[in-house]
């Protein structure tokens, strides 16, 4: 009976996920097909030109009557060409200092406080960017970062082991064992989660400092391909991590790590769905949604072949607690 339950579940979940995803891009591309249609003669924000019809006395003001601060400003590493230039700008509309949110790190930062504070001490105000897996101390995998999880990671399977050897000594173990096993996953996929987010991080740090903009500059839009690739690789990161907790509940005959895997997988379902494919065009999407639900079948194929086998085992001892 048991084992029915769980041919079910293994095989209902993975459909359901993908007929109700498949059905929500469905309705998107009709949504979009609707609003081309009813915006195809709308000008873009550059043609937007319009023409204002008050008819009133005009009143420029080009300098402040008080000396102000502007407080939100990007200057990446600039000339001392540039920030003459610049303080005589200010000194026209009575702007009195200006703060400059992109000084950069390391080297960057010292040039650019050198040159703008250098000069003209009073002025401008620096702002400091934290950089980290950019930095050039920091490494992929070999890491502060991943040395603190493994720590915490560590710490929590020598709790788990301690209470397996107690045996029945004591009343929590049971409870603490599950506690301490979820949050050494959780901690685990979270470390492997900001390893591969922080290798597409640093390529980004490095186009934006190709493009001579700041760090969380309005201006500057990560470039697209990277972006989804960081997408892509956290997917990676999770249905493989996924794959191990089952492999690992299969040889340990742990349910709590296939709860979790199936947990997981479900999460990078949904991801890849709504956040990793929400840019392709229509036919790729229902392409990729045709696919991944293939996958999911056949991963259910043999993730209930798997529990077919321990039901089998354990029919023969009628010992099922793990399964």
């Amino acid at each position: 009976m048991r084992l029915r339950r769980t041919v079910t579940l293994g095989i209902a979940i993975p459909v359901a996920i993908a007929a109700l995803l498949l059905a929500r891009v469905h309705a998107r591309a009709l949504q979009q097909d609707q609003s081309a249609k009813k915006f195809s003669q709308v000008p873009t924000i550059e043609e937007y030109q319009p023409k204002s019809t008050l008819v009133t006395k005009e009143h420029k003001v080009e300098r402040a009557k008080f000396p102000f601060i502007d407080i939100h400003s990007h200057h990446w590493n600039p000339t001392a060409e540039e920030v003459d230039r610049l303080v005589r700008e200010m000194d026209t509309i009575n702007l009195r200092v200006m703060v400059n949110l992109s000084g950069g790190t390391g080297e960057q930062l010292r040039q650019t406080v050198a040159t703008m504070k250098g000069r003209h001490p009073d002025r401008f105000v620096v702002f400091a960017n934290l950089s980290y897996y950019d930095a050039s101390w920091h490494a992929l995998v070999f890491n502060r970062t991943l040395a603190g999880f493994a720590i915490f990671i560590v710490a929590l399977w020598l709790i788990v082991r301690t209470y397996a050897r107690s045996g029945e000594a004591f009343e929590e173990a049971p409870i603490v064992r599950k506690i301490a096993t979820v949050a050494a996953n959780v901690l685990a996929i979270v470390a492997l989660s900001a390893q591969a987010a922080g290798y597409y991080e640093a390529r980004i740090a490095e186009e934006l400092r190709h493009a001579g903009t700041a760090a969380g500059w309005i201006g500057f839009e990560p470039p697209r391909n990277l972006e989804l690739a960081k997408q892509l690789s956290l997917s990676v990161v999770w249905a493989l991590y996924a794959s191990g907790l089952f492999v690992a509940a299969r040889v340990r005959r742990l349910r709590l790590l296939r709860v979790m895997g199936l947990v997981l997988l479900s999460l990078t379902t949904l991801k890849v769905f709504l956040v990793d494919l929400s840019s392709l065009e229509r036919v790729y999407r229902i392409i990729s949604f045709i696919m991944l639900g293939a996958i999911l079948l056949i991963v259910s194929y043999f993730y209930t072949r798997s529990q077919q086998r321990v039901e089998e085992m354990y029919s023969t001892t009628g010992d099922r607690d793990g399964v």
